[in-house]
């Protein structure tokens, strides 16, 4: 049965691409199932742009199936379930109403713009709150050959204490030319879990590990990492501030969202209560 379905199925929507491109101003049936009624305009956009030919005809297929498969399930369920829902309809189409509305004044009312003595000022406000759980690193690192000729430089820039602006777009470039694999991450936190998937580390005691370190050199047969850390913080230190003021920044608006969201609302009630709108009908 299911296959004869398919079979009139292909062959209709056949039928319905062929009208499609000559034209047709009559909304032809597709499909039916009792009273419910597929119309050949429903299928309308449904085809994306350069998607024809059979690609075409079966993504409408199974468009179609699937109506036919909802409709006598819902056949089906409104001989069991009396409800018809309105109530909860009503209330869900307000409530959609009432969210579109009200995102369409935050897009419209809402500052964005947050400033970077904003952002600072709500980080040693909330201090408390971003206290460590785990090691964060800034660091570099690349991965070279054991080979490499330019192992010496490399790893005696890498071993330096502070590297300068010159010194790291040296190292870069050495990079680029030299390693099988590299990382520049001058500028950005990184869990030193994460970095530990990166770079073969044998480390047992991370804390003591990472104290005062600056740089390392790990061999794992075929390549040498020479790691440079820029930057470390343990557990139980304060997260730095750029890792943590993009999270500030969208904490801030959802704040000014939420103020400015309880004015609209409060400002709404007392214009409809001006206009005499308002009626509570006391039970007492």
């Amino acid at each position: 049965m299911k296959s004869h379905i398919n079979i009139l199925l292909s062959s209709l929507l056949c039928v319905l691409l062929l009208l499609s491109c000559h034209g047709n101003d009559d909304d032809r049936v597709v499909a039916s199932v009792g009273e419910y009624t597929l119309l050949e305009s429903d299928l309308s956009g449904l085809v994306p742009v350069g998607v024809e030919g059979v690609d075409s005809v079966e993504l409408i297929k199974k468009y179609v199936n699937q109506w036919v498969e909802d409709m006598s399930v819902l056949t089906e369920a409104c001989k069991v379930v009396d409800d018809d829902f309105e109530k909860e309809l009503e209330h869900y189409h307000n409530q959609l109403r009432i969210r579109a509305y009200e995102q369409n004044q935050m897009e419209m009312l809402v500052d964005k713009d947050v400033s970077d003595i904003e952002i600072k000022s709500y980080y040693n406000n909330n201090i408390s709150s971003y206290v460590l759980d785990n090691s964060v690193v800034k660091v570099s690192y690349v991965v070279l050959p054991n080979d490499c000729p330019q192992m010496d430089k490399i790893s005696s820039l890498i071993q330096k204490g502070d590297l300068t602006e010159p010194d790291y777009a040296e190292l870069v470039r050495w990079a680029e030319s030299d390693a099988t694999d590299y990382y520049m991450g001058r500028d950005v936190w990184m869990p030193f879990s994460q970095l530990q998937y990166l770079v073969p580390f044998h480390v047992s005691n991370e804390i003591q590990y990472l104290q005062g370190r600056v740089s390392d050199c790990i061999h794992d047969g075929k390549n040498v990492y020479w790691v440079h850390f820029h930057a470390i913080k343990l557990p139980g230190e304060y997260a730095p501030l750029d890792m943590v003021g993009n999270n500030i920044k969208s904490i801030i608006l959802t704040q000014r969202k939420s103020l400015l969201l309880h004015q609209l609302r409060q400002k709404l009630v007392e214009q409809a209560q001006s206009k005499g709108l308002i009626e509570i009908v006391s039970n007492s």
